[in-house]
């Protein structure tokens, strides 16, 4: 990613409360419908970070992910944090993706569909 000299701050560190920024290059989220078909990041849903991580921000923040159950989503292809068992999925992302790329931070939008949801 090339500097500018007219946003000198913007290529500087920066915190978010204690996590430490590379740069205040943020890739806000946006719905991609990739997933796997479980819900889960899988290798293109990964890929697709990964290309972003290597353009050289410093905080990718993914689409929003349901953390109640798999039946409230945004749309088809849906990410969802909402089982134990999808977790090794999230840190491969992170640690083996996000983390090599120079210390780029992700971020995972939670989104909860109260209004949605019916009690069991």
């Amino acid at each position: 990613m090339q500097k500018s000299n007219k946003y000198p701050k913007m290529f500087e560190p920066g915190y978010i409360g204690r996590m430490r920024v590379k740069n205040r290059v943020v890739m806000p989220p946006m719905h991609v419908a990739i997933t796997g078909s479980d819900g889960s990041p899988d290798e293109r849903y990964i890929k697709y970070y990964e290309e972003r991580a290597k353009g050289g921000v410093g905080l990718i923040i993914t689409e929003a992910a349901s953390v109640v159950d798999d039946t409230s989503s945004t749309g088809p292809r849906s990410i969802y944090i909402s089982k134990h068992s999808q977790i090794p999925d999230y840190e491969r992302l992170t640690e083996e993706h996000f983390a090599r790329y120079s210390g780029v931070r992700g971020i995972v939008q939670q989104w909860i569909f109260a209004n949605e949801v019916a009690p069991k």
